[in-house]
């Protein structure tokens, strides 16, 4: 008696590799338009219209006694809730956005990239000596200027999107691959690398609350 069993696990290897390069090369395109994306807006958040004697003659605007908490509570969800309350709210994205004067925080935005075997991270980071100052906690004298969460909100929103983009283009690559294996094992797959996108998306959330802290 003699059994033979065909596995043509050689061509699903090959397949795996050619498409897994294809999601390689989709994610690398999608990050260098999100670079773009982010750039833009980080200096949109940097490019505030008021010297230092406009906001003294308006009565520093910044200041922490020109704010206050103001406390609310939810009957909806029966939870008190907690906001700022400004004085004097001036320009377009008060208290976030960073006023241009002297350029150097406009001109210390920094966009990083580090690629691994399974993953591309983007990082944005600003280098100038002003930037320990300008975040989400008061320092000193003036309120919380959390211009790094303004610009994640800015950045996540517009480059949706692109991944939703990049997602489907790789999930159509990963299916045609994998034509001829079961399809449980291709749902899995599908919710594994959906799930990945969630947890980078997560990842970077997190990552935004701790830069304001």
């Amino acid at each position: 008696m003699r059994i033979s069993v065909s596995t043509n696990a050689g061509q699903y290897e090959a397949n795996m590799r050619a498409k897994g390069a294809e999601l390689t090369r989709s994610v690398r395109a999608t990050m260098r338009e999100v670079r773009e994306v982010a750039m833009e807006r980080a200096r949109w958040w940097s490019d505030g219209p008021y010297e230092q004697w406009q906001l003294t003659r308006k009565g520093h605007p910044y200041a922490r006694r020109n704010a206050s908490v103001v406390m609310s509570y939810s009957q909806k969800t029966g939870r008190l809730s907690t906001r700022m309350k400004y004085a004097g709210r001036i320009g377009t994205g008060f208290p976030a956005r960073i006023n241009y004067q002297s350029g150097d925080f406009y001109a210390g935005w920094r966009f990083h990239q580090r690629f691994t075997a399974n993953e591309l991270t983007g990082s944005l980071t600003n280098v100038s000596p002003h930037a320990r100052y300008l975040t989400g906690r008061p320092v000193g004298h003036m309120v919380g200027r959390p211009v790094m969460k303004a610009i994640a909100k800015d950045v996540r929103k517009r480059t949706k999107g692109l991944w939703g983009k990049c997602l489907r283009t790789s999930l159509r690559a990963k299916a045609s691959g994998m034509s001829g294996i079961g399809g449980n094992f291709q749902r899995g797959y599908v919710r594994g690398l959906r799930d990945a996108y969630r947890r980078g998306y997560d990842r970077a959330d997190r990552a935004n609350e701790e830069t304001q802290r």
